[in-house]
């Protein structure tokens, strides 16, 4: 990684916990009925972001993100960005098999997942060689130990 692609990471991040902090009373994603603010979404965000710095693989690498248009999907999002992490989207409506290869080209060994993913995940993870730290909504207890 060079020197203006840390620093713009950096920049990044610094900017996303500006406005988090500069807004935390607002709603930051209304999903149905549904609504989260701004420090709602930076807790979850502070959450992940701390498990993905736990997870194997360098600074460079990416974080998946296995989900629909969920507030875990999007905490996630931001707490890769927090960790100056980059992010790679696996798409739910795509085959297992197409995912699978996604994320192995990817070198992600970090996998931020929501409820609405949990086949897709077991699909990923069936027979693979390679250890993933995964991070899921607390829903999905199975997942969580």
């Amino acid at each position: 990684m060079n020197k203006n692609t840390a620093l713009n990471k950096e920049v990044l991040a610094y900017r996303l916990r500006e406005a988090f902090l500069k807004y935390r009373d607002r709603t930051a994603i209304q999903i149905g009925n549904q609504a989260w603010t701004y420090e709602d979404l930076h807790q979850k965000a502070l959450t992940i972001s701390y498990s993905i710095q736990q997870s194997s693989g360098g600074v460079n690498t990416p974080v998946a993100i296995l989900g629909a248009k969920t507030f875990m999907t999007y905490a996630g999002i931001c707490g890769s960005l927090l960790a100056s992490r980059a992010y790679m989207p696996l798409n739910l409506k795509f085959p297992a098999k197409r995912n699978h290869k996604m994320l192995a080209m990817s070198g992600a060994r970090c996998i931020i997942a929501d409820e609405e993913s949990e086949n897709m995940l077991s699909q990923l993870l069936i027979d693979d060689s390679i250890s993933y730290r995964i991070v899921v909504d607390s829903d999905m207890a199975k997942w969580s130990a």
